[in-house]
């Protein structure tokens, strides 16, 4: 699992796995191949992210991996906007694994919400930039 320190809190749902570790505060997020997002995700995704930051305003970063997203539907796009507008003073976002229209809707994304994210070209490379955020990556 790369750097992170401690036993991870780990949630797994359909074809989404995601793990938490409270050290780090950093919440690793890989999907199958094919994954299709939609509302309930974005639920979920909210739900236990809300969960494991708490309410402190404490820095806290998602490493998406998301080469196996095919496809989020608005309904999760919204879900996960909410979250991340509230949020965009402490969260971080590195994606790693996107194609050119995974990236454009990441960078739309961003945009959207205010949020600091960024689309790198491996793990490595999306710890690193999470460090120069202030983040134990």
């Amino acid at each position: 699992m790369g750097d992170i320190e401690g036993e991870p809190q780990v949630v797994t749902y359909g074809s989404v796995d995601l793990r938490w570790s409270d050290a780090t505060r950093v919440a690793v997020v890989r999907y199958a191949p094919g994954t299709r997002l939609t509302g309930p995700d974005g639920t979920i995704l909210v739900d236990t992210l809300t969960a494991w930051i708490g309410s402190a305003s404490a820095p806290f970063a998602v490493l998406a991996h998301a080469g196996g997203v095919a496809s989020a539907d608005a309904a999760y796009r919204a879900r996960i906007g909410v979250f991340f507008r509230r949020h965009r003073a402490t969260a971080h976002i590195a994606v790693v694994g996107v194609g050119p229209v995974l990236r454009v809707l990441a960078e739309l994304f961003r945009v959207g919400t205010g949020i600091e994210l960024r689309c790198l070209a491996d793990e490595r490379s999306a710890r690193g930039w999470l460090q120069t955020r202030g983040m134990r990556a």
